[in-house]
């Protein structure tokens, strides 16, 4: 999955989700979405052409909204890769190693890449793990081959990734990080969010 350089703590980690089925229904709710949402002033961040949600899926999961019992599926499967990701950086994040943890979702929200659009470099500030999940990508065509490739950036190299559906990439907030303009012939759909408040839970 990666191509890049490795770093000597995986900073950086990749976890193949699966979630086939949830990912079909989550991509018709989003497309859904964004077309009530056309019209209406965009929220705009370091995406440069596409769509985002707003920032506050996290919050919405267990309200009646149309897509709520995916939301929570989707996120139940985030918890184990959240808890083995803490625990292989517990170090670096000056955090106890634990067999448990938890943590707070400080934001969470759908991003739909059309043809050309990009993500410029940015971090996520005030948090602490960000995450980034795929829900609908496409293999880089030839005559554009860093099609929606994301690259990070850190002390001493770089890593990037052509994440498929299904993968969840964590990274810590900190860290640069941008997506290259996507050229597919369908859209690039993924849902991003944060972390902040990771602590050890207690028995």
């Amino acid at each position: 999955m990666s191509n890049g350089s490795a770093l000597p703590i995986a900073l950086i980690q990749d976890f193949q989700l699966g979630n086939e089925e949830l990912n079909k229904e989550l991509e018709k709710f989003v497309l859904e979405e964004m077309k009530r949402e056309m019209g209406r002033s965009k929220e705009q961040h370091s995406n440069i052409g596409g769509w985002q949600s707003g920032r506050d899926l996290h919050a919405k999961v267990g309200n009646d909204t149309p897509y709520n019992l995916a939301l929570l599926k989707l996120f139940s499967s985030f918890s184990q890769p959240i808890m083995q990701y803490v625990n292989a950086c517990c170090v670096k994040s000056n955090i106890k190693p634990s067999k448990s943890y938890d943590w707070s979702y400080t934001g969470a929200w759908f991003n739909v890449a059309s043809k050309g659009s990009y993500n410029a470099p940015h971090t996520h500030p005030l948090s602490q793990i960000s995450g980034a999940y795929y829900i609908r990508t496409e293999e880089p065509l030839p005559e554009y081959p860093f099609s929606g490739r994301i690259d990070f950036f850190f002390e001493g190299g770089d890593n990037h990734f052509f994440p498929k559906p299904g993968t969840l990439l964590l990274f810590p907030s900190t860290m640069l990080h941008f997506v290259h303009p996507y050229y597919g012939s369908g859209h690039r759909i993924s849902l991003s969010f944060n972390l902040s408040n990771v602590h050890v839970l207690e028995a």
